[in-house]
């Protein structure tokens, strides 16, 4: 339990301990992804004393950041509350006398009003709504979501928003987060604030402007409840190269052709009739399952569902960083590879021809491209690409050489900022195993027979 917090990460702790002590229960925590907002206000927690925690999260966070950092680094017990609403109810019920835990749950599930009824009789201290723009749509109306954050909003005396980018399309967005704080800073109706600071433009008044005057006010409002820390303020205390795990749960449909693609593997695998290529050509099949597809015999991509499930975690991750970050996505597979590509609006960087090729790496690192989707094989030696600071692997092989080599294209001479790697791992797959043995650069041939012993 023992951890160190940053000078960044005190100065907030302070804040909210003094906001606390004076009656003022509530306020963002708005620090860009990577300066540690989870243990900040981890340290907060058990510095007030809080018993009862409630954690609000995007479900690719719930095990890799919150569930990971309360076991590591806190007496809190971690509570993760997943699977049908009936189970997590039960759970709830289960811990309801229960001190020191911290619950946390993802946002979706607070829509079904008996889970929703169920949290806000649970007698929680404290409530941190992490990647608070998940709510960030005012219009109540439209929006189950934000209307269940400020259903338990009620319940809890203590709330406080967690963003990196509290604002990606406008500073409308700062509403409802607020709102979730305390109606006195903005008010509690979306209609009277968007009549107050803006005025309507564009085709059929569509379009918010705000100007300068109004904006000026509305930013006073919000930094006055709210700490904001951004990297570049920071950097001293950052390490230089930083890998954050963002996890997935296989649908369904997933995760049923997964378990029966292990198990009519093992049958051979235990008899010992199963030569290392197959071995490696049966992983990959499970790789390629997590990322929500397979090829068949004629390596033609049979999908599951109508598009790549790890798409949602990668528009987590261009949340966190930002719309206008540059942004290297690799992938281990053509059709991933592609499917991302369509989703970005981009052309598959693998699939181009050398000129192409020259002319995306030119406008990535000096021009307006701002993402870049690859095989790394593709783009992995002797190019820098240190415009971008933020790696993105959409899968992972457990190729050493190969992997070090996508990670040199940011994290590299000339290279002025903190750089950031981001794996997407389905929970509980392959994908994890893969990963370990690129962190403990274990041999291939030890990894496929380890992991298919499991």
């Amino acid at each position: 339990m023992t951890y160190k917090l940053y000078n960044h990460q005190e100065n907030m702790v302070e804040w909210m301990k003094s906001r606390y002590d004076r009656g003022v229960k509530y306020g963002g925590i708005f620090a860009q992804t990577g300066v540690g907002k989870s243990l900040t206000v981890l340290d907060f927690a058990m510095k007030m004393g809080f018993s009862r925690i409630l954690v609000l999260s995007p479900p690719s966070s719930l095990h890799a950041t919150w569930h990971n950092e309360v076991e590591r680094f806190t007496y809190y017990s971690p509570v993760v509350l997943s699977g049908p609403v009936k189970k997590r109810i039960e759970t709830l019920r289960d811990i309801y006398n229960s001190e020191n835990v911290v619950v946390a749950t993802n946002y979706e599930a607070i829509i079904n009003p008996q889970f929703l009824a169920a949290l806000c009789s649970s007698n929680f201290d404290v409530i941190f709504a992490d990647e608070s723009t998940f709510f960030k749509n005012p219009k109540i109306r439209k929006s189950k979501r934000t209307k269940s954050m400020y259903e338990l909003a009620k319940h809890i005396e203590a709330r406080y928003a967690m963003s990196g980018t509290p604002a990606p399309n406008g500073m409308q967005d700062y509403f409802s987060q607020m709102r979730f704080m305390s109606s006195d800073i903005l008010g509690d109706n979306y209609y009277k604030f968007e009549t107050e600071y803006f005025y309507k433009s564009g085709f059929q008044g569509y379009e918010l402007k705000i100007n300068d005057e109004n904006e000026r006010k509305l930013l006073d409002k919000v930094r006055e409840h709210s700490f904001t820390v951004r990297k570049q303020d920071v950097l001293k205390d950052l390490p230089d190269n930083t890998n954050i795990l963002m996890h997935y749960h296989l649908t369904t449909e997933e995760a049923k052709a997964y378990k029966q693609m292990k198990k009519d593997f093992l049958i051979p695998f235990d008899s010992g009739e199963v030569t290392a290529a197959q071995a490696a050509s049966q992983l990959m099949k499970l790789r390629q399952i997590t990322s929500s597809f397979i090829y068949d015999e004629e390596k033609k991509a049979i999908p599951f569902g109508k598009k790549i499930g790890k798409l949602s975690v990668l528009d987590e991750i261009r949340d966190k960083v930002g719309m206008d970050e540059k942004v290297l996505i690799w992938t281990s597979f053509t059709y991933e590879g592609e499917q991302i590509a369509k989703h970005l609006g981009v052309e598959y960087f693998s699939n181009m021809n050398e000129k192409k090729r020259t002319e995306a790496l030119e406008q990535f690192q000096n021009g307006d491209l701002k993402y870049i989707v690859a095989h790394p094989k593709s783009l992995g030696y002797s190019v820098t690409l240190t415009a971008c600071s933020t790696n993105v692997y959409f899968s992972v092989d457990y190729d050493h050489l190969v992997h070090s080599q996508s990670v040199a294209r940011v994290y590299r001479n000339g290279q002025k900022r903190k750089t950031f790697n981001y794996f997407i791992l389905a929970k509980g797959t392959v994908d994890e195993a893969v990963y370990a043995t690129l962190q403990g650069k274990g041999d291939k041939a030890d990894f496929m027979a380890e992991f298919l012993k499991q």
